[in-house]
């Protein structure tokens, strides 16, 4: 790749990271118990990975994770209060430890991890070369899933003490949750179904989008060079 390829793109990378960035804070809808989806906010990455490989994909996600992550901090998800902790402990059903711990944790697993592997959306590029509408969308569902996943353990490990309280919330289907799933098990299922109500619909808007795009934009534009 010569310096101008280089150039560009760089440019299309940090146009892309600015626009997942503005679009993050475009909502469809919030959940009245946290969570929301997103007008195609990881689109623009997925889109990267899939014009210039999973391996600048990566990296393009990784610089956009810590831009979440700061963003993060500046609206106080961090905080001692946001956070719940408590005199410097950070306590959730199944889990213990100082606060800069549980920060560094989430950290980690709701913004580094869970948005770096939306690099990985370009891994069906060279398996259907031809039809990129394809490839791309199926890109976007398993970077999704990724993401997903990460949520998921995350919600396990730090958000655990809130089961009890969601499913509180959500009528008889949490009574039936409360009743029947206890301890481990019932935080696991909460943070599967807390983290699937705005997860899978981003998945699904994200890769439809992604797609219609796919159909309608010239393949060059889409291809790029891997």
């Amino acid at each position: 790749m010569n310096s101008t390829s280089k150039t560009q793109r760089m440019v299309e990378s940090g146009l892309m990271i600015a626009l997942a960035t503005i679009l993050s804070m475009l909502k469809i809808y919030s959940l009245p118990w946290g969570g929301s989806v997103t007008l195609c906010s990881m689109l623009p990455l997925c889109l990267i990975a899939y014009r210039y490989g999973v391996k600048w994909g990566t990296f393009t996600a990784l610089v956009y994770s810590a831009l979440q992550a700061l963003l993060g901090a500046v609206d106080g998800t961090f905080t001692m209060v946001a956070l719940g902790a408590e005199s410097g402990v950070y306590s959730t059903g199944i889990f213990q430890c100082p606060y800069w711990a549980a920060v560094l944790g989430i950290v980690l697993l709701d913004y580094l991890l869970a948005f770096t592997v939306l690099g990985t959306a370009g891994i069906f590029r060279s398996r259907f070369p031809e039809k990129p509408a394809l490839g791309l969308a199926l890109g976007c569902v398993a970077a999704g899933l990724l993401r997903y996943a990460c949520h998921i353990f995350s919600g396990f490990i730090f958000f655990a003490t809130y089961a009890e309280w969601f499913f509180g919330e959500v009528g008889g289907f949490g009574s039936f949750m409360l009743s029947s799933f206890h301890g481990g098990l019932l935080f696991f299922l909460y943070s599967v179904i807390y983290n699937g109500t705005f997860m899978i619909p981003e998945i699904l808007v994200t890769a439809t989008a992604a797609f219609f795009l796919a159909k309608a934009a010239p393949k060059p534009l889409i291809c790029g060079k891997a």
